[in-house]
């Protein structure tokens, strides 16, 4: 409806090997992730469940564009955490308005994916779990030696 043309920059790459998946998701520019789309949630996984992928896609500092609706808990978080914008597919012609002002304010995105690298680092730390999980490893090491 804009007149743009998207050209090869969005076409269907397939199955990534762990390497590859890495290495486009770095040359990446954002994320959109399909989640729901509807206002009311279509279950208690579409309420309640983040998908797995946003702490990888947050570690790359990419700013998302999900589909959905406001009783969604990925919705609360990504925009509580300012990561990104979420828009209801239910809701084409708004659906494609955000989108294109999601795709089209590159000062915003940038912000977006500042937000999310700065997420990632605060919160997807390993190391801090890592400690805590070897722990326990070794208490139940040692229980079981008893």
């Amino acid at each position: 409806e804009k007149g743009i043309t998207l050209g090869d920059e969005i076409i269907n790459m397939g199955y990534f090997t762990k390497e590859e998946f890495w290495a486009k998701l770095r040359e990446a520019d954002m994320a959109i992730i399909p989640f729901n789309g509807n206002e009311i949630p279509e279950n208690e996984y579409a309420r309640y469940s983040l998908p797995s992928r946003i702490t990888e896609i947050a570690s790359v500092g990419l700013p998302v564009f999900c589909s959905a609706g406001p009783g969604t808990e990925l919705k609360s978080y990504v925009e509580k955490k300012g990561i990104g914008k979420c828009s209801l597919l239910s809701q084409k012609a708004q659906f494609k308005k955000d989108l294109y002002e999601f795709v089209t304010n590159k000062n915003q995105r940038s912000n977006f994916g500042k937000n999310a690298r700065k997420l990632a680092e605060s919160e997807f730390n390993l190391t801090e779990y890592q400690d805590w999980f070897y722990e326990q490893l070794s208490k139940i090491a040692n229980q079981e030696r008893i």
